[in-house]
């Protein structure tokens, strides 16, 4: 390195003994932006010095570096903000869902392997409705479970059919459609029809939702009600929406969590002939029968086939 024409420090010591007269003068420059801070920078760099002007006799005492550093200390923090580089979708849980299906460091299948026009519907209803979810995939979780939070934290009812990721959005019982089709009597295998009740203890009237980060709070609090209809009293749950950073989207998920729960639910399973192979999982269907009142019924859990019939299990959401 060559010190530039005034060097940032500079002394000059002349020593009065009987030796011959030397000058002994200390040179010191910045070289910050040029050094890497590495040791081996320092360690192994090779250091040049030039002498030009008059024909003295110049001799190099001792070249080297003066390397200042501050002392630090690591301390554990609560919260810490960050900015993360990776997959960004905008908040559309949709296009999360395909990343995760098709990233090398998730599943890593081929775009064939989710049914894109279930995602399209799914993903239309959400962005008419504002939702997003907003967090970061800071350490490599189980695709599986990362798939269910996402759907969990999104109104998505999810499923596997040949191979392909199927989602269906999951209304509130006022928008939805009419049933697909109707069961009666004639339709089920005779004495096919089982039923099944939740317990109360899974009864929720009073949802506490967390959500969100701010530096005043570590999670946003927002209570849902069911209806005052509702004849169980008081009975107060808690959810955390860890994906979800915004109140629009947190009541998007608690508005639909308290109506299915805010009273026992049933689940109804019947057999049909091979008709029934029309009916797929997020369907919204009818069971007529005389033994009880018309039912609507949501087709959320597996849809067993075999050589002559086929078993659907439902949740029942409302006489039609």
């Amino acid at each position: 390195f060559k010190p530039s024409a005034t060097p940032s420090a500079l002394t000059s010591v002349v020593q009065t003994t009987n030796t011959p007269l030397v000058h002994t003068v200390a040179y010191l420059f910045d070289v910050t932006a040029s050094a890497a801070a590495l040791w081996s920078w320092f360690k192994t760099r090779p250091i040049t010095v030039e002498h030009s002007g008059t024909a003295a006799t110049l001799r190099v005492v001792r070249v080297g570096f003066v390397v200042e550093y501050a002392e630090y200390r690591q301390e554990p923090a609560d919260r810490v903000l960050v900015d993360l580089r990776g997959i960004q979708a905008n908040g559309d849980a949709v296009e999360i869902l395909k990343a995760v299906v098709t990233n090398s460091y998730m599943l890593g299948l081929s775009s064939s392997a989710y049914n894109d026009s279930d995602l399209l519907a799914a993903q239309g209803r959400l962005q008419t409705l504002s939702h997003r979810l907003d967090f970061a995939v800071v350490s490599r979780p189980k695709a599986s479970e990362l798939i269910a939070k996402i759907a969990e934290q999104s109104r998505l009812l999810y499923w596997w059919e040949e191979g392909k990721l199927s989602v269906a959005f999951r209304e509130l019982i006022a928008s939805m459609s009419s049933p697909r089709v109707i069961y009666r009597e004639d339709d089920i295998v005779p004495d096919s029809v089982g039923r099944a009740r939740s317990v109360l203890r899974d009864v929720v009237t009073h949802l506490i939702v967390l959500f969100g980060y701010s530096w005043e709070f570590l999670r946003f609090a927002k209570t849902y009600k069911a209806s005052s209809s509702v004849p169980l009293g008081t009975r107060p749950d808690e959810r955390e929406l860890d994906l979800v950073k915004d109140a629009t989207s947190a009541a998007l998920i608690a508005d639909w969590f308290v109506e299915r729960y805010s009273k026992p639910r049933y689940r109804v399973s019947f057999t049909v002939y091979l008709p029934g192979l029309e009916i797929r999982r997020g369907d919204i269907i009818g069971l007529a029968l005389s033994r009880f009142s018309y039912l609507k019924i949501e087709v959320c859990h597996e849809i067993a086939i075999d050589e002559t019939t086929v078993r659907i299990t439902g949740d029942v959401l409302d006489t039609i």
